[in-house]
Order: C-alpha cells, then sequence, then structure tokens
C-alpha cells in the first residue's frame, strides 16, 4: 500500500482532532494494515499511557460482524447497552469493515447513538463510501463529518516497492527481469501479492526465481 507514515503519525498522535477516520479501498488494498499501523504507532506515542492498562489491551481493532452479534445478543438478554462494555478501556473505538451493517438500520441506529455520545474517538474501514440507500442518512452525516482516506489499487512503483519489501522480509530472491515483470502485472490487490510470496515460499528454490518461474506461480494471482 502507498506510504501513509506521515498522516497515521499525525492520526495517532490526536485522533479526537481528525474524528471520525473512514479509510475506503477495494477489499485486499490494505485497509486494515493502515489500522495495525495506526494502532502500532499509536502504542508507541502513548506508551506510559498504556502501561497504566497493563491489565488489558491498549488498543485493538473489531470486526463489524462482531459488534453487530454483540449488539444483538444484548438485545436479546435483555441488556441492551451491555455490548458498550467492550468499547470502554480503549480511547480510540476501531471498527473494520463497516460495510457489514449495510441496510441493518436498526444496529446502524444503535450503534451511531453510542459513537456521537462516547467522546471517543472514531475510525473504521469500508469497501465503498458511507452513504446511499445501504446506510441512514444519520449514519452518513455523521462519517462525512469526518477524514476520508482512500487506499487506490496497486500502482506499478507501489507494487514494486511492495513486492521488494515482502522479498526481502521472505529472504526470497528473483531475477531483477523478473521482478521488474512482477511490478508491471495486473494484480488484483496486495493481498493477492502476499499469496504470491507464499507460493514462492512454497515452491522455494536454493537460486533466483527466474521469469518463467514467476510466470508460471503467478497466474493465478493477476488479471488479464
Amino acid at each position: 500500500m502507498p506510504n501513509y507514515d506521515k498522516e497515521i503519525e499525525l492520526l495517532a498522535m490526536n485522533p479526537h482532532e481528525f474524528s471520525p477516520v473512514v479509510i475506503t479501498g477495494d477489499s485486499g488494498n490494505g485497509k486494515t494494515d493502515f489500522l495495525q499501523k495506526f494502532c502500532k504507532k499509536r502504542k508507541c506515542l502513548h506508551k506510559s499511557e498504556f502501561e497504566e492498562q497493563s491489565t488489558c489491551e491498549c488498543i485493538k481493532i473489531f470486526k463489524s460482524s462482531d459488534v453487530c452479534q454483540n449488539i444483538i445478543d444484548s438485545i436479546s438478554k435483555a441488556e441492551p447497552l451491555k455490548w458498550q462494555e467492550t468499547f470502554e478501556p480503549y480511547s480510540v473505538v476501531i471498527i473494520d469493515d463497516i460495510d457489514m451493517l449495510a441496510a441493518k438500520t436498526t444496529t446502524q441506529d444503535i450503534l451511531l447513538s453510542y459513537l456521537t455520545s462516547c467522546n471517543k474517538s472514531v475510525m473504521v474501514t469500508s469497501e465503498t463510501d458511507i452513504k446511499g440507500h445501504r446506510f441512514s442518512s444519520k449514519f452518513s452525516t455523521f462519517f462525512s463529518s469526518g477524514v476520508h482516506i482512500h487506499i487506490d489499487s496497486p500502482d506499478e512503483d507501489s507494487k514494486l516497492a511492495f513486492l521488494t519489501y515482502q522479498l526481502a522480509v521472505n529472504n526470497l530472491f528473483v531475477d531483477e527481469d523478473a521482478l521488474l515483470w512482477l511490478a508491471e502485472q495486473n494484480f488484483t490487490s496486495f493481498a493477492a501479492i502476499k499469496g504470491f510470496i507464499k507460493t514462492l515460499r512454497l515452491f522455494k528454490t536454493d537460486s533466483a526465481y527466474t521469469l518463467e518461474d514467476c510466470k508460471r506461480l503467478a497466474k493465478s494471482y493477476i488479471t488479464i
């Protein structure tokens, strides 16, 4: 994914100033990776604060499907506010894949009521903009008031940088012409590149992978 180090550091220093933050992009392009980098940076910048919370996780990414299920379970047990306890230890509410709440207007309203009154910073990821018939107008309006970051599909430079990094950390080597060929290919996402690297590891060779090796092993990860 593109380098968002500067933006991530600014968000980690003062997430409340930019809240709510919406990170959009196609599946596999690095939205969750962005959240993970944010969490890591925030831990570094607020280490002393988190050390005081040693009995619990200092920061956590919640899946929207889990949030939705917690809300349903709380209501079914006649404890409508019980689900909110999962967010209480954290100053930032982070929800991955908010698309799971599309068309669930009641759940959206319940979650929105909490997010607008909890005095916490909010970050979410979504494959598309949070607007239209998929989300209520109030839900859309709330998220339109914050920062939106779109993570594009990998371009050639991004693919080359990502491939080079992934090969290095996995101690894998490819011929230069093979690396350039890979960077030119239409990988469907950064996740597909990770999958290709795993395939290289499975078919590990004592020498560098050739162009023919890469063409053979990359077939299922690229589109023509």
